[in-house]
């Protein structure tokens, strides 16, 4: 996407293409940190070991 975003000549089109790309970046960047926060207690509790 990058690549078509750098061929564009149209300054509107290149400025909507621009903003396409950026307004998924918080979304993602959520979810990246709440899959990482979520392997990262499974791996604590698996490191555990139960005692009852």
């Amino acid at each position: 996407m990058w690549e078509n975003y750098e061929n564009i000549k149209d300054p509107y089109k290149k400025n909507m293409t621009l903003e396409k790309i950026t307004n998924p970046q918080p979304i993602i960047s959520a979810y990246c940190d709440s899959t990482r926060y979520i392997l990262e207690k499974s791996e604590n509790k698996q490191s555990k070991p139960n005692i009852y």
